[in-house]
């Protein structure tokens, strides 16, 4: 099987993949067209770019269809890196990653109690580069976390932070549904995970910053925390 051969059968199993993506609707119309669309509407440039160079493989797709002739003198090549491409996106959709696969697990991440000093506690999220932590109660539960936006929000409100205060002294600034400027979402471990990394945008528009998503069994903030997707998670998708 020559190259041309090779592209070609790769491009129609792309091709088939996303009719059951798309389940079968609209024949009439290039699944791969659609999908690359999709992909160029993405805030993430290695996502964007992968939809890009889609479409142009798309565009060449067609002339080797449609114009038996215009390859004739070998004129054009196809390149392994291109082959490569094809392979890679069917095994996207093919071999999906979840939300779980993408998440920091529970066990890397830096969480606080609500006894820990905060001097000490935002030490260790600079160490760790976490401006978002999480507060559990005795029984590991999620009480909110705790953000620059709480700590200002003390700040402001009550009083400066000394050696002596603990989380606990911020307790009404953490919960989940009081941070003015942030968002946070919960989704089950078996979510596609281009459908957590769609989050981070739509909750932008909405005038909010998704911080952080939690990733539990069935995507209920009452359930054990599995993993955490954070927007450094999300840019680093396809690596």
């Amino acid at each position: 099987m020559d190259s041309s051969q090779q592209f070609l059968k790769l491009y129609n199993t792309l091709d088939e993949l996303l009719a059951e993506k798309y389940h079968g609707d609209d024949r009439n119309k290039s699944y791969i067209m659609r999908y690359s669309i999709e992909l160029q509407k993405s805030a993430y440039l290695k996502t964007y770019e992968r939809g890009r160079v889609l479409n142009l493989i798309r565009q060449l797709r067609n002339s080797f269809v449609h114009d038996f002739d215009m390859n004739k003198d070998g004129l054009i090549e196809i390149t392994p890196k291109l082959l490569e491409f094809l392979q890679e996106e069917i095994d996207i959709l093919s071999k999906p990653k979840r939300a779980i696969h993408i998440a920091t697990k529970r066990e890397n991440f830096l969480f606080g109690k609500l006894g820990d000093n905060i001097k000490i506690l935002l030490k260790q999220m600079i160490s760790k580069g976490n401006l978002q932590v999480p507060i559990l109660d005795e029984q590991d539960d999620l009480i909110g976390v705790l953000s620059p936006n709480a700590i200002i929000r003390y700040q402001i409100e009550k009083a400066p932070l000394t050696e002596k205060t603990i989380v606990n002294d911020l307790l009404e600034f953490l919960p989940l549904e009081k941070h003015i400027s942030e968002y946070y979402a919960f989704v089950e471990k078996n979510m596609r995970a281009e459908q957590a990394a769609e989050l981070f945008d739509s909750y932008y528009e909405k005038g909010k910053k998704l911080a952080m998503i939690f990733v539990t069994e069935t995507g209920k903030a009452t359930q054990a925390i599995l993993g955490i997707i954070t927007p450094y998670d999300v840019v680093n998708l396809d690596d």
